[in-house]
C-alpha cells in the first residue's frame, strides 16, 4: 500500500483536489521524469511518494513541495513558522499571488 497523507488520501487524489481538475498518470510520471511503465509499477510501491518525488511532483505541477511534505509525514508542521499553504509564495513580497498573477498554462482552456 503506497504512502497516504494525513487526510488519508493518496498524491493523485491530492493533486486533483488542488488543481481541481482530473490528473493522469502520465502527468505524474513527467512530473518524475519517468517513463509512464515505470511510473505505473512504481505508484504502488509502499514508500511512494518518496520526499524527492513530492520535491519533484510540487515543483512540476506548481504546488509548495514543503507543503506536500508535511501533508505525507516527512516534515513536521512545528517546524515551520508560518503555517504552509499549498501555493507558492512570492519570495521577493512573502505573499500569496493574486490570481491575476498566477501563471497561465499553455494547455489551459479559453475562459470565454
Amino acid at each position: 500500500m503506497t504512502r497516504r497523507s494525513k487526510a488519508k488520501r493518496g498524491i493523485k487524489r491530492i493533486l486533483e483536489w488542488l488543481l481541481d481538475r482530473d490528473v493522469v498518470d502520465l502527468e505524474i510520471a513527467t512530473a518524475l521524469g519517468k517513463p509512464a511503465a515505470t511510473y505505473s509499477r512504481r505508484k504502488d510501491a509502499a514508500d511512494f511518494p518518496t520526499f524527492e518525488e513530492l520535491e519533484k511532483i510540487g515543483t512540476h505541477f506548481g504546488i509548495h513541495p514543503r507543503w506536500l511534505q508535511v501533508q505525507f509525514g516527512y516534515l513536521d508542521e512545528d517546524e515551520f513558522k508560518v503555517r504552509p499553504t499549498p501555493f507558492m509564495v512570492d519570495d521577493r513580497t512573502k505573499r500569496l499571488p493574486a490570481i491575476s498573477e498566477l501563471p497561465v498554462r499553455e494547455d489551459a482552456p479559453p475562459l470565454g
